[in-house]
């Protein structure tokens, strides 16, 4: 588990006004639900500072209690980078500029659906969203306008509550909304899938992928046919077990489930910091990545992407053990696996090589990509590989989207197995 210290220790190389001035694109972030504001995002702003800066935030939720202790959470951590950076005291501002200003701006920009919860049922929780869908999008509209956002980024958690259809339904809605409206930024959902030993976690999850797979299945409740795709990456907490094995070499023992949850979203922070740094700073990219690059990656309507990602300490242990990190290291796997799928990839490092960019299409050709299109980004010390590819049935997920408490024996061996 990376320590918040260990992050901000390896985060502290450049000021926050100099990084501001190569920022070309911003995204605009969606959380939805507690969880992705209060455990994802907040611990994706330690990997990558400039997040808060360089993008725009809105915390939806439907209990305005949580909203104010997601921006709370945020605007201390935030406090406590920005104080790291100037070498002082968290205490010196402590209700001074600029945390003031952040929260003032998380306060302007956020979304309650609802003021006191009750999406903790996946379909309740949609009809809270759809009471004030068209107060929302135009509410995205605005901001979108207002600061310019080339991607939406929609940050969920299915299997408790607020993210589980609210999520897909929102992705869906700014989808058509991207592909109908000038201006419209890309969207694209990345959403957590809980273990299968939480048993109503599981059986709510199954929702979410019923969605992703059949939206028509739910038109009854939307309201309107989805005859968009529904551009979502999946993150399994079972996979990440798989990882947390791997990268940690530990034997089978008692993990905290903090330990394991951890994992999970450092797996995808470090892929969304990644690609979030490519968009922010196309000066810096060869070549420059566009949102219309990410569109025609992520069209194919009832499919859904997976991660994909490696990070070591230098360029020459990376190239040495790429493909086997990158066997290992995917968010959500399918029986079977694809045959064909999309694939985009970001290559960061200080300098990238001219080789990565060939090996990574031999490996990614022999994976079945139809579609691979590679990015160096010349930014930061470690050398991360981190990829998202696309054309993953949901519904085939493995191990299944069903209640089951997996042994010891089982997890480390399904650990081991490579692609």
């Amino acid at each position: 588990m990376i320590e918040e210290t260990e992050l901000l220790r390896e985060s502290l190389g450049v000021e926050l006004e100099e990084e501001r001035k190569e920022v070309l694109r911003r995204a605009l972030i969606i959380t939805v639900g507690t969880s992705a504001s209060i455990h994802i995002f907040s611990r994706l702003m330690f990997m990558y500072p400039e997040i808060i800066l360089n993008n725009t935030l809105c915390i939806t939720e439907t209990s305005k209690d949580m909203i104010d202790e997601a921006i709370n959470v945020i605007a201390e951590g935030y406090k406590k980078i920005y104080s790291a950076r100037r070498g002082v005291s968290e205490r010196i501002y402590a209700g001074r500029f600029p945390v003031t200003t952040l929260i003032s701006k998380l306060k302007s920009d956020k979304f309650a659906f609802a003021e006191y919860g009750g999406a903790n049922i996946p379909h309740h929780g949609l009809e809270l969203y759809l009471r004030k869908r068209s107060e929302f999008i135009e509410h995205v509209r605005n901001i979108v306008e207002r600061d310019n956002c080339k991607v939406a980024i929609i940050l969920g958690c299915a299997g408790k509550g607020s993210a589980t259809l609210q999520a897909p339904a929102i992705t869906a809605d700014l989808m058509k909304e991207c592909l109908e409206t000038p201006g419209m930024p890309v969207p694209i959902a990345f959403i957590t899938l809980p273990f299968r030993a939480n048993r109503a976690g599981t059986i709510n999850a199954q929702h979410t992928l019923k969605f992703l797979a059949k939206p028509e299945a739910y038109e009854n409740l939307i309201k309107v046919p989805v005859e968009t795709p529904i551009p979502t990456v999946l993150i399994d907490y079972e996979r990440a077990l798989d990882a947390y094995f791997y990268l940690t070499k530990e034997k089978p023992k008692r993990i905290t489930m903090n330990a394991v949850f951890a994992r999970a979203v450092d797996a995808m922070n470090i892929v969304l910091s990644t690609f979030l740094k490519a968009l922010n700073y196309p000066r810096l990219c060869s070549p420059p990545i566009d949102p219309s690059d990410l569109l025609s990656l992520i069209s194919m309507k009832g499919k859904v992407g997976v991660l994909n990602y490696t990070m070591r300490d230098n360029i020459d242990e990376l190239m040495a053990k790429h493909s086997h990190d990158l066997d290992v290291l995917v968010s959500m796997r399918t029986d079977p696996m694809p045959t064909e799928v999309n694939v985009l990839t970001v290559f960061m490092a200080k300098e990238v090589p001219l080789e990565a960019m060939d090996a990574l299409d031999a490996y990614y050709t022999a994976k079945g990509a139809k579609n691979f299109l590679f990015i160096g980004l010349n930014k930061d010390a470690k050398a991360i590989i981190a990829s998202l590819m696309y054309g993953f049935d949901p519904l085939a997920i493995s191990p299944s989207m069903t209640p089951k408490a997996y042994r010891w024996t089982e997890r480390i061996k399904r650990a081991l197995k490579f692609w």
